[in-house]
């Protein structure tokens, strides 16, 4: 029930698109520097908006593009094969597809974009953020074409953005579109427990889309095409790359990802919200925005720094700071980082304080 239920993965859970299987028995980064030991990404388009400017942009990335065959066994012993999307990041055959592409898959068969086809195995993959890493298992004769990573931080709504994949199993599909969001909250697609935001799109995501990339005029991947709304046209949602970089370098380098914890449950406040605590105590601190310390768990970074529940939170690193959304980019996944904080506090005025994130015990 509810908004999650109204949202359609664009991979195979979402309808299980079948493929014919052959052989069946996862900012404080540098983009253009994108993973340790890779080759210099490849020359990219310059962007320009000439008469066939798609055409420029897709001839740039789907050499890298490639099509992802699930072969899954299900709890009766029956096979099941399902088809969704992916790209190459790494010349060795290093593939960033979504974890609901590969989820108890047995078997994995790769096809590029030029018909070359390869088994794969699942290297690492992260259900909360639906990112994982799929790695070429087969010899190659010669190293694999490379996608160009872009960075979404620049993206602005309206701009021009293609999403690649297979659709139905239909290879290298080609839809355009423009960006229609770009930092759609989680929550309001009802994704509660997910850190992320997301680009909304009206580029044509379907089913075995998903883990594809969502590309720019240049041929850079700026999303990973993810899911859609079920009934709906024209409403696609891409996970930021600038966002899926972050847990795909964890993925890689570590097989897992470690969140960051500070031990807080904040609310965004607003002028009507601030309005109402003014009503029901008199000593609430006189700010028109912030977040208000809602709970501090036990034993956390943020109870070790002194915040209580009542402040509110009106800087962060020397910033003010307005939303739960705004705070969670600022910190990303850093563990172990000290962040200098300013609350407002009941009758004190401000005090400043210091807070070191964690790793999330799960």
């Amino acid at each position: 029930g509810g908004a999650a239920a109204a949202l359609l993965g664009a991979g195979p859970d979402a309808g299980e698109a079948r493929c014919d299987a052959f052989g069946a028995a996862e900012s404080s980064y540098d983009l253009k520097q994108h993973a340790q030991n890779l080759p210099p990404p490849p020359a990219t388009n310059p962007g320009t908006f000439g008469p066939n400017f798609i055409a420029d942009a897709c001839e740039v990335a789907i050499p890298a593009l490639v099509n992802i065959c699930s072969v899954q066994k299900g709890p009766w012993g029956q096979i099941a094969q399902s088809a969704g999307s992916g790209f190459i990041i790494r010349s060795d055959g290093l593939i960033a597809t979504n974890a609901h592409v590969v989820r108890n898959a047995k078997v994995l068969n790769i096809t590029l974009n030029d018909g070359r086809q390869y088994r794969g195995r699942v290297l690492s993959a992260d259900e909360l953020s639906d990112l994982a890493l799929v790695l070429v298992e087969d010899p190659l004769e010669a190293p694999l074409p490379v996608m160009a990573i872009g960075d979404s931080g620049n993206l602005r709504p309206g701009e021009f953005v293609i999403a690649l994949g297979s659709p139905l199993n239909m290879q290298n599909s080609v839809t355009a579109g423009i960006v229609s969001s770009t930092a759609r909250a989680a929550s309001e697609i009802g994704i509660p427990q997910s850190r992320l935001d997301y680009i909304q799109t009206d580029a044509a995501i379907n089913v075995g889309n998903s883990g594809g990339p969502l590309i720019n005029l240049k041929g850079e991947v700026v999303g990973i095409n993810t899911m859609k709304v079920a009934g709906g046209d024209g409403i696609g949602f891409a996970i930021p790359i600038n966002a899926a970089w972050l847990v795909l370098q964890q993925l890689r380098d570590t097989g897992k990802v470690v969140r960051p914890f500070l031990g807080l449950r904040m609310a965004s406040l607003n002028k009507n919200l601030v309005r109402h605590e003014k009503r029901q105590n008199n000593n609430f601190p006189d700010v028109e925005t912030g977040l208000l310390v809602v709970g501090v768990a036990p034993d956390s970074p943020a109870m070790r720094a002194g915040i209580r529940p009542g402040d509110v939170i009106v800087e962060f690193e020397g910033k003010g700071i307005a939303t739960v959304q705004e705070l969670t980019r600022a910190i990303g996944y850093d563990v172990g980082k000290t962040y200098s904080i300013t609350v407002a506090r009941r009758g004190t005025g401000t005090e400043h304080l210091s807070i070191t994130s964690e790793g999330l015990k799960l």
